[in-house]
């Protein structure tokens, strides 16, 4: 088998089968499987699912959970599962929008044995229309990127990353009490080759209330953001580094905005500390940042 393609599934019913035909859709030269973690969903994506793999039963395999695993466990079965020389993901809310993605993706990383990573373009589009579609920017512009680049920000979207499989083995036990689990896997797979970048939009990634990210408010997205960032700063030796504690103290002090717009000045003043700390040793931040920080610690 060249391609599993991973996919969790749950409560999409909405945007599944935009997600499954556009999958089935690719022209390759190859066999590839599509390998979907159904997680208990309360609607009809479970219905949606076997019923593709009633009608191509061989390509598609469904793992049917008894009990709702969560996002990451049900992520890390589906990746288990897969016997593909690489790996592609996609989300179940979005969709690829080139039929030779697939192909591009295994000509690119069967030509370039040094990168274990292949990622493209993605038009990021809001469901509601509220805002204009925009794409993620690259820290710059080059076709291969390394660990080096991955360590302020994550910039690969999820339903455009193909990996290799023999790389990855197990997922460690901090893997699984993260929430972004896709930069910690682009940051894995990056202490074993570089990411291999293909200039070119192939995928659609939607934003929609019914995200696990986009869907939360703006203090539980920095909440968790911090989580993120300091478990794998405990856990990933070559992220310990001045740029991303820097950006941890951002996370800190954005937060503490936050809780200070709604009156909590408790939580405020100890986000603003932990931003002081964060920052009091760093070159990167100059005594007037240093200062309004310890500001806003004490008025």
């Amino acid at each position: 088998m060249k391609v599993s393609v991973s996919m969790t599934a749950y409560n999409r019913e909405k945007f599944i089968v935009q997600t499954l035909e556009s999958v089935l859709a690719q022209e390759v030269n190859f066999d590839y499987e599509i390998i979907i973690g159904e997680d208990c969903s309360t609607d009809k994506t479970r219905d949606i699912v076997l019923s593709f793999q009633e009608k191509y039963p061989d390509q598609i395999r469904v793992l049917l959970h008894k009990e709702n695993l969560g996002l990451l466990r049900n992520f890390g079965t589906i990746i288990q599962a897969c016997q593909g020389q690489y790996i592609a993901l996609i989300d179940d809310d979005d969709y690829w929008t080139s039929p030779y993605k697939l192909q591009k993706q295994v000509d690119f990383l069967d030509n370039h044995p040094e990168c274990t990573v292949c990622f493209h373009d993605s038009r990021i589009f809001y469901e509601d229309g509220s805002r204009e579609d925009y794409f993620v920017e690259l820290p710059s512009c080059k076709d291969i990127f390394s660990m080096e680049d991955l360590k302020s920000d994550p910039f690969i979207p999820t339903s455009s990353t193909m990996f290799r499989r023999r790389e990855l083995g197990e997922f460690p036990n901090w893997f699984y009490k993260i929430y972004g689990h896709d930069w910690a896997l682009h940051l894995l797979n990056a202490q074993y080759g570089k990411l291999g970048y293909i200039n070119e939009i192939m995928s659609a990634t939607r934003v929609h209330n019914g995200g696990d990210f986009n869907g939360r408010t703006e203090i539980q997205q920095l909440e968790r953001a911090i989580h993120d960032r300091k478990i794998l700063l405990e856990n990933i030796s070559s992220l310990k580094n001045q740029a991303t504690r820097n950006k941890l103290a951002i996370f800190y002090s954005n937060l503490g905005s936050e809780y200070k717009k709604q009156g909590n000045l408790l939580k405020a003043k100890k986000c603003f500390f932990n931003a002081f700390l964060e920052s009091i040793f760093n070159p990167l931040v100059s005594k007037k940042s240093l200062l309004r920080l310890l500001i806003k610690v004490f008025l």
